[in-house]
């Protein structure tokens, strides 16, 4: 029970009573606030939820279509010359044989062209402890890391490699350093025309 003030004569009056004990007014009693149904809250968060679901896949499948769009090539289109660096970028430039190039970060490169398309099938998949055997402590391997400080001749590219994915280039370089014999096979990927 709480107590009320009267607005007629300000004394104090009980909430239960319906007129004042003191001067005879009506008592008027806020009605309570209507409690707010369950099921309209259910029902509200449930329309709430699928609103917010279509428009969730409404855009993930706008944006599967326009890359599905933009991958997709033409019947028109070229064929694609390797790229760099990132292959899926408009702006790269092909790599051509004559081209200098520097490699954006360390990267691997072997004497023969098998054994580079072995290595990187090997990477690709995961497999790093089986890919060990084409190096070797004392640097003579088959296979070795190149500097990304060095610059590198094309001798030759191809553009695509058997069993590989199709944005896979590989490319024989030579060192541009005075007196360097090295020639290698490498994958273009991470390659930047100089």
């Amino acid at each position: 029970m709480a107590l009320l003030t009267c607005k007629e004569c300000g004394n104090q009056v009980s909430s239960t009573a319906t007129a004042c004990p003191h001067c005879g007014a009506p008592v008027k009693v806020a009605a309570p606030a209507q409690a707010v149904d369950l099921k309209t809250i259910i029902v509200a968060g449930v329309m709430l939820c699928l609103v917010a679901l279509y428009f969730h896949f409404r855009d993930s499948n706008t944006a599967e279509n326009q890359t599905a769009a933009a991958t997709t090539p033409t019947a028109s289109a070229p064929p694609s010359q390797p790229q760099a660096p990132g292959i899926d970028q408009p702006s790269a430039v092909p790599i051509k044989p004559g081209n200098i190039v520097k490699f954006a970060e360390q990267e691997i490169a072997c004497s023969e062209r098998g054994d580079m398309v072995a290595l990187k099938k090997l990477l690709i998949r995961g497999e790093k402890s089986k890919a060990l055997p084409y190096f070797s402590e004392n640097g003579d391997g088959r296979c070795l890391l190149l500097d990304n400080t060095h610059a590198y001749s094309v001798i030759s590219v191809e553009s695509s490699v058997a069993d590989m994915p199709a944005y896979y280039a590989i490319m024989r370089i030579a060192d541009t350093m005075p007196n360097s014999t090295l020639t290698a096979w490498v994958f273009a990927e991470n390659a930047v025309v100089q």
